[in-house]
């Protein structure tokens, strides 16, 4: 069951118990150790990165999910793909505009995710950023103008919506690439304009939100 069926937790509480049992001492056991043979998963975020009204928040936070990120390999060593899906709270900042925030963007949101994707070899990975800092985000890829991008992964990928990859200044992948340049890029969309699709021998062909 765990290596043929996409496992979905959105509960805070029960991923931060996933991720520690067994690692974490004093974490409590959630789960058999057949927990670990999970090849394909969904979870939802529940992290507040940029947060100009609580920066006590913001700070554990972001703590937490780089602690979360670095637990993921070794909770789920045998995971193949994995879908990461961000609340609608993560960037509660007026200005800048996540746009004019890259740095900030790149280091505390961005460069934990690329790690991940390094350490566990993933065969899909993508991200769900919410719908506001995506969109805003998405203006610095020149093929989001021309309404190339949604057009070209709504035929290959059965997306409903735009998807980019990251980073953006590594070349946008045709069909049958997985991404160009030393760094290895992933799926970066919307939450809430995704969803997942299969092909026809029944095993997965693209994560969705």
């Amino acid at each position: 069951m765990y290596q043929t069926n996409i496992v979905f937790v959105e509960s805070a509480p029960l991923i931060n118990g996933l991720l520690r049992q067994g690692i974490c001492q004093g974490a409590p056991r959630l789960t058999g150790p057949e927990f670990q043979l999970i090849r394909s998963l969904h979870l939802k975020l529940d992290f507040i990165l940029f947060n100009e009204r609580d920066r006590a928040r913001e700070a554990r936070d972001r703590a937490r999910y780089v602690q979360d990120l670095d637990l993921l390999p070794r909770a789920f060593p045998n995971l193949q793909r994995l879908q990461l899906v961000f609340d609608g709270d993560m960037y509660l900042q007026r200005l800048p505009a996540p746009i004019k925030n890259m740095p900030e963007l790149d280091a505390v949101v961005f460069a934990p995710l690329m790690e991940v994707k390094a350490k566990m070899g993933l065969k899909e990975f993508s991200v769900a950023l919410p719908y506001l800092v995506f969109t805003n985000l998405a203006e610095l890829v020149p093929e989001w103008m021309t309404g190339e991008v949604i057009t070209r992964h709504k035929k290959e990928d059965r997306w409903h919506g735009i998807q980019l990859w990251y980073p953006f200044d590594i070349p946008q992948p045709r069909q049958g690439q997985s991404g160009t340049g030393r760094r290895i890029p992933f799926k970066l969309g919307a939450s809430g304009t995704c969803w997942w699709c299969w092909k026809g021998d029944g095993s997965c062909h693209a994560f969705g939100y």
